[in-house]
């Protein structure tokens, strides 16, 4: 481990320790609070400004039915996010989070947009990864640029704390099959019912996936590989965005299924992007939990939620401010004159 973070943390135990309280007493709260100074490179952890990115793209493989929404409900979420009536919109609000929608490849009329939705298209959505690569090694290097460009631009606004989300009809399919590449385990136990699929419909979408890992079997030997033959335009922006936060100490408090496939592939590709996870719940999607435990991140939050846009993140987010809170404000058993523990 670096020295810089044993330096951090160790002084972030001592601190918390002085705290005018039984020491270890907030259990997985103290935790956060040390992880937080660790990531931030710092002995004042700060939550704020934060800011929410949500990436949005369309998926060629909904070709194969392996939704129960259609397609077009990508462009539709993004108007309703944008104008306030997602579940991402007003918890964002809740929570003094600055929200960006950015379309990097939503299948809509060219001249069509929404107000407040950030226009980085690339492409019309994926093409279908069951028949050919989802993207080009271009389409894919783009895609990654954008997010890293994001990330810039909040970080030289002075963010310290990133969540991202995601919209995107099929993306579930996607981030099954770039978790069976990754963790090489079976499609079957890693994939869920996304949207809401019945056992039929299920039991297809394994199908295709199963069908497009075949189709690129002979591909499928790095992370990047394994991202322009499986993956989505918003996943590869939200890979980008990763990697430049680790460069800037920012948190990246992950969501769910998608985000966290999108953190794997990070991790794999820049192991520096992992020092900045914290996972803020499991969803019940099965490739979720398998995710985190190779990644050993303990989710804060286990609410049974598969909503994604960034929801689940921020529902865990008060608890991440109430780390950094007591870490910076709670007094010292000095400072307060308050007696501590006896040692016999």
């Amino acid at each position: 481990m670096d020295q810089r973070n044993i330096s951090y943390i160790d002084r972030a135990w001592e601190h918390l320790d002085r705290l005018t309280k039984p020491p270890r007493s907030l259990g997985r709260v103290e935790d956060i609070a040390a992880i937080l100074c660790e990531i931030q490179q710092t002995d004042t952890p700060k939550t704020k400004p934060r800011s929410v990115l949500v990436f949005a793209g369309d998926h060629g493989v909904c070709e194969e039915a392996i939704s129960a929404f259609p397609q077009s409900v990508t462009g539709e979420m993004l108007k309703n996010m944008a104008s306030g009536g997602a579940a991402v919109s007003v918890l964002s609000k809740l929570h003094q989070a600055k929200l960006r929608v950015i379309d990097v490849g939503v299948k809509l009329p060219v001249d069509q947009s929404f107000a407040g939705v950030e226009r980085h298209v690339i492409r019309a959505g994926t093409r279908n990864m069951m028949k050919e690569s989802a993207m080009t090694k271009a389409e894919m290097e783009q895609a990654i640029e954008i997010g890293k460009q994001i990330v810039q631009e909040e970080a030289a606004q002075s963010a310290k704390l990133i969540i991202f989300g995601e919209m995107g009809i099929g993306n579930t399919t996607s981030a099954s099959a770039i978790c069976a590449a990754i963790l090489q385990c079976s499609v079957l136990e890693i994939t869920g019912r996304g949207t809401g699929l019945d056992n039929a419909g299920l039991q297809h979408k394994i199908s295709v996936i199963e069908r497009a890992m075949q189709t690129h079997a002979d591909q499928l030997t790095d992370p990047y590989s394994i991202l322009t033959c499986l993956g989505g335009f918003e996943i590869a922006a939200m890979v980008g965005g990763m990697i430049e936060a680790g460069k800037h100490n920012l948190i990246v408090l992950l969501d769910g299924f998608i985000v966290s496939t999108a953190a794997l592939i990070a991790a794999s590709a820049d192991p520096v992007a992992r020092t900045g996870f914290l996972a803020g719940h499991v969803s019940v999607e099965p490739g979720h939990r398998q995710i985190l435990n190779h990644l050993r991140l303990t989710p804060i939050l286990d609410l049974n939620m598969r909503l994604g846009e960034a929801s689940g993140a921020l529902i865990s987010l008060p608890i991440i401010d109430a780390a950094a809170t007591i870490y910076n404000e709670m007094a010292t058993f000095e400072s307060a004159g308050v007696s501590s523990k006896t040692t016999s």
